[in-house]
């Protein structure tokens, strides 16, 4: 083609235009994922903050509940409640022990004998759980269940708000005797584990009214903010569990506006583009990582914890191949904790993750999914011959003391096996396996390894 004036105007014009097109296009496609990198971490975030604040709440509401443990004891060794003097001191204690108590009750064969503090409440002494529509189905969950159930939230005759916990007490012989409840303040119990609508710029809001996780209704929040595609994290709690939900306090999406002006300059964006890329994706490395690992170990989360046991689990039904899983949970944690700090717990907790490390393959997983609850995936270990083994030698290490800035602290670990396919064939048996022998081993006074078929 001959060049002419003409066609060289062309050409000078098209080249330009070309370029600034894919100049255009490639920064625009770099401002999309700078968008998605952004997303990502204003949603790891609202994670960290939820995680947190459901950390909090689940031990202030577990410290709480725990007192119904000790009265439960004192029940089956004096079920006759002789002594009315004496109870009513106990009770004393008790409820001065428990911070955000509003009464507790004792009620033999379901009639409420025993409750303290007796003052506002006198015509509840001989209520029969059977005659009060409202209280009885809670009343007869926990029977059917023989464990703790929380109800409520519910408006306190005397005001506020409260959780009414119902624990069920069986003698030695196995007979039914009654009922312990606790009501508890629930604005006491987040104003304790500091939980607002609105903290650290994020907004929360929780439902699952009686336990009922999302079918329950909402008792905390805004309801519009599970309509806003928020971080939903479920609350496990005695006879069913609660849902926590989060958003941004200015909602999702509030720090892209600056994003504009990427898009205005599109010539300087592909200029850089090679550092912007390398910082991109080491970001999004990082928040990748932070996202499936737990910030205080380093060990694998809970989300990256169901992932790999998923796959585990799907790899092999494929192959027909067996493997086993393990429940650790330490046994002296929270004393510890409450003695010499959280900055000592959590030392012990990196201590323990240490020891879980140094003594598994590459290949299995170890996570940690919350609190002192340790989880190990053995995707080569399937006979309970060797995943006793494996299971000795964490016991061993991890019931060796802890010297900690000169202090000695003795630890014992609970540890529960379950296997593939004999104790489950999905990820919730499995688990729910795990947890089951986990505790039965800490029932037999723990430092312990149990499973299905054995406790040692």
């Amino acid at each position: 083609m001959r060049l002419t004036a003409q066609n060289l105007f062309r050409l000078s014009t098209f080249i330009p235009l070309v370029l600034f097109a894919i100049l255009y296009l490639f920064s625009d496609y770099m401002v999309d994922i700078e968008e998605n990198r952004l997303k990502e971490l204003e949603r790891s975030r609202v994670l960290l903050e939820t995680s947190a604040a459901r950390a909090k709440l689940e031990s202030e509401l577990n410290s709480t509940l725990y007192i119904a443990t000790g009265l439960t004891g004192y029940v089956v060794v004096n079920p006759s409640l002789a002594g009315s003097k004496k109870i009513r001191k106990i009770l004393q204690i008790l409820f001065q022990g428990g911070h955000h108590l509003r009464n507790i009750g004792l009620a033999p064969n379901n009639v409420l004998t025993h409750i303290y503090p007796v003052a506002g409440n006198e015509k509840a002494i001989g209520l029969r759980y059977q005659n009060h529509p409202k209280q009885w189905p809670a009343v007869k969950r926990a029977m059917d269940s023989r464990t703790t159930v929380l109800a409520g939230p519910v408006n306190l005759v005397q005001g506020g708000r409260g959780l009414i916990s119902r624990t069920p007490v069986f003698l030695d012989n196995g007979k039914y005797w009654g009922v312990l409840s606790l009501v508890i303040d629930i604005d006491s119990l987040f104003t304790a584990a500091g939980i607002k609508a609105k903290q650290n710029n994020v907004k929360f809001a929780i439902r699952g009214k009686d336990g009922l996780g999302k079918a329950g209704s909402l008792f905390f929040g805004q309801q519009a903010i599970f309509k806003q595609n928020p971080i939903l994290l479920n609350l496990s709690i005695p006879g069913g569990k609660w849902q926590l939900a989060a958003i941004p306090a200015q909602g999702w999406g509030s720090n892209l506006a600056y994003l504009k002006y990427y898009r205005l300059g599109a010539i300087t964006i592909a200029l850089l583009l090679s550092v912007m890329l390398w910082v991109i994706l080491e970001d999004r490395r990082a928040i990748k990582h932070i996202a499936l690992h737990d910030p205080l170990t380093g060990l694998a989360n809970r989300r990256l914890f169901n992932e790999r046991l998923s796959y585990t689990v799907a790899q092999k039904q494929r192959h027909k191949e067996p493997f086993a899983l393990i429940a650790i949970d330490m046994d002296k944690f929270k004393p510890i904790n409450d003695q010499h700090g959280h900055k000592t717990g959590d030392e012990v907790l990196r201590e323990v993750s240490r020891r879980l490390l140094s003594h598994v393959r590459d290949e299995d997983t170890v996570a940690r999914l919350g609190g002192d609850e340790f989880c190990v995936i053995l995707p080569s270990t399937g006979d309970q011959v060797s995943t006793l083994k494996v299971a000795n030698k964490l016991r061993d290490t991890l019931n060796k003391p802890f010297v900690n800035q000169g202090i000695q602290l003795d630890l014992s670990a609970s540890i529960g096996i379950s296997l593939y396919p004999d104790d489950g064939k999905s990820v919730d048996e499995l688990l729910r396996s795990a947890d089951m022998a986990m505790y039965q081993a800490k029932q037999a006074g723990g430092g312990r390894i149990a499973s299905n078929t054995t406790t040692v």
